[in-house]
């Protein structure tokens, strides 16, 4: 998500700072995500501006980027949320911004933060320090690193999703023609029967928002390859986002796209050969939140 300078504050000068740094932040982010969850991109300023939110939408996405960063810590670190969540936002937006760069070093900060030992103009200082060492990579090469860390988690995360016995993962897979999938996995149910199951991960995006824009290019991907090899589980690295991905593959399933397709395009077959006929029950695409993401 692209963050705003801390400067950009809604109003000017002292008032509009006051309220940046005054008022439940927390309250009002978790209240426009609510608001914002269905509203498209071009809609959501004059939503706010209706529902009487200074600053417009970029100073919503700091307060979220700021909140997610704490739901993530209440979860993977209890005992330091607490004090981190009670911090001015001005610490807790500095915090997170680190710890999307280098978590476990934030979360040394955020417990130093909360000691007494560090003050946000440290938190600075580190962050610039994190920013310069880092240099995290963007594009294919976050995308590949990524995968290449998540290998050895995929066939239990499989497991526990469609069940049955999981071979080890073939890391971006290639058969004849058709475009690489992330990973290729094959199943063996109770009766000994085998099938194929193509985990596509999702991203992983920086900014939060790729991730709904994109959401019809990679539900259309995994239809794809649900129509060639049966099963698709889609991983998401970002939580938040698996209810809106379920929700459109739900959506094009429900509407039989792939039924109508194949009637018009398969061509038929040579006389005494039974045509396969595609039926959207034989397909089936999981979406699912990559876990400690």
């Amino acid at each position: 998500m692209g963050l705003a300078a801390i400067s950009a504050y809604p109003g000017s000068g002292a008032a509009g700072l006051w309220y940046l740094c005054r008022m439940d932040w927390k309250t009002q982010a978790r209240k426009a995500r609510s608001l914002l969850k269905e509203v498209p991109h071009g809609g959501r300023e004059a939503v706010l501006r209706t529902e009487g939110f200074p600053g417009g939408v970029n100073t919503v996405r700091r307060w979220a980027f700021a909140l997610k960063y704490l739901e993530l810590l209440k979860r993977e670190a209890p005992a330091v949320h607490g004090s981190v969540s009670d911090a001015p936002f001005s610490s807790v937006e500095t915090l997170a911004r680190w710890a999307s760069l280098d978590w476990e070093a934030a979360l040394r900060g955020a417990e130093e933060l909360t000691a007494g030992k560090k003050t946000r103009a440290d938190l600075l200082k580190s962050l610039a320090s994190a920013k310069q060492s880092a240099k995290k990579p963007t594009g294919e090469s976050l995308a590949t690193g990524y995968r290449a860390r998540l290998k050895d988690s995929v066939p239990e995360l499989v497991r526990n999703i469609v069940g049955g016995m999981i071979t080890d993962a073939s890391v971006n897979y290639r058969e004849d023609h058709d475009p690489p999938v992330d990973f290729k996995l094959l199943r063996v149910d109770p009766d000994g029967k085998t099938s194929s199951v193509i985990v596509l991960v999702v991203g992983p995006y920086q900014n939060g928002e790729i991730y709904r824009k994109r959401v019809h290019d990679w539900v259309f991907r995994a239809l794809a390859f649900a129509w060639v090899h049966g099963c698709v589980v889609m991983l998401l690295p970002d939580p938040s986002q698996v209810d809106l991905y379920r929700r459109h593959v739900d959506s094009l399933l429900s509407r039989g796209v792939l039924r109508k397709r194949s009637r018009k395009r398969v061509p038929p077959k040579t006389p005494g050969k039974r045509r396969s006929k595609a039926s959207n029950a034989g397909l089936t695409i999981h979406v699912a939140p990559v876990p400690g993401f």
